[in-house]
C-alpha cells in the first residue's frame, strides 16, 4: 500500500480525531463517506486555480445526432449500462473549463474557439447555427474530471499529487466536528485545512506558471494566461 492511500487517510482521521481504531460510534464507512465528500470540495478549491494540473488524458468525444452535438462520455453511474447513455443524466460534465480540439495533432496549441466553433451545454457541446460538423479524427477534449467514485478501503482517492491528500483529512475532520452534538470544535481542523491549502497553492504555482508559457502559440486563455506571481502565492 502506497503512502496517502485510503487506509492511511482513515488512520490519520482517527488519529487527529482521537478516536479508537475499532469505533462503533464512528465506523470506517462513515469516515470514508466524509473523505469522499471532502474530495468533492477539495477538487474545485485546487483546480479552479490550477486546472491544467488535473486535466484528464485527452478523450475523443462522440456524436449520436450526426454531428450537431458531441458528448464527453459517461460517468461511473452509467459506465456499466449496455449501451451507455451519452448525453443523459449520468453523462460526464467537465468541472470548469474544457479545451476542445479538432484532432489529436492540434493538442495543445490549436483548440477550437468557444462561441465560434462550438457552444457548451452542460454535458455536451453544440455546433452553432444548427449545422452539423463532422470531425474525421475528433473532436478531442481535455478537462478536469469530477471525482465520482466513493473512497473506500478498496477504492483509492483520485487527488494528485498524492501528498495533497492530507487536505481530504483536514476537510473530513472539519465536517465530522461540525455535526450537531459532535462534541468537537471544527475550528482547529478548519485552520489546518486552510494552512494546507495555501501551502498547496505555493507548491503548485511554480509548475503552473511554467506550464502557462510552454505552448508554442501562448494564447491568452484564462487558465493559462494568469500570472500567479502577481497573486502573492509565490511570495507567501
Amino acid at each position: 500500500m502506497s503512502l496517502y492511500a485510503s487506509a492511511d487517510l482513515l488512520a490519520a482521521c482517527k488519529l487527529y480525531a482521537r478516536r479508537p481504531a475499532v469505533d462503533q460510534a464512528m465506523p470506517n464507512e462513515s469516515w470514508y463517506s466524509f473523505l469522499t465528500l471532502a474530495q468533492g470540495e477539495v477538487y474545485p478549491a485546487l483546480f479552479s486555480r490550477f486546472p491544467d494540473l488535473a486535466y484528464s488524458t485527452a478523450r475523443q468525444m462522440t456524436t449520436d445526432d450526426g454531428g450537431y452535438t458531441y458528448t464527453f462520455g459517461v460517468d461511473a453511474d452509467d459506465a456499466g449500462n449496455n449501451p451507455p447513455n451519452p448525453g443523459g443524466v449520468n453523462s460526464v460534465r467537465p468541472m470548469g473549463h474544457a479545451e476542445i480540439f479538432p484532432d489529436v495533432r492540434s493538442i495543445p496549441d490549436s483548440p477550437l474557439v468557444i462561441g465560434a466553433d462550438y457552444l457548451f451545454e452542460g454535458s455536451l457541446i453544440r455546433i452553432p447555427n444548427s449545422e452539423p460538423r463532422l470531425f474525421p479524427q475528433g473532436p478531442w477534449a481535455r478537462f478536469v474530471v469530477r471525482p465520482d467514485t466513493p473512497i473506500s478501503a478498496s477504492v483509492q482517492p483520485l487527488l494528485q499529487p498524492k501528498n495533497l491528500r492530507m487536505l481530504l483529512v483536514w476537510k473530513a475532520l472539519e465536517s465530522w466536528a461540525s455535526r450537531p452534538g459532535s462534541g468537537a470544535s471544527p475550528i482547529y481542523y478548519a485552520k489546518r485545512y486552510e494552512d494546507a491549502l495555501q501551502a498547496a497553492f505555493v507548491e503548485l504555482a511554480t509548475t503552473y506558471n511554467r506550464q502557462a508559457s510552454a505552448g508554442a502559440t501562448a494564447t491568452d486563455r484564462w487558465h493559462t494566461a494568469l500570472d500567479l506571481a502577481d497573486t502573492g502565492f509565490l511570495n507567501t
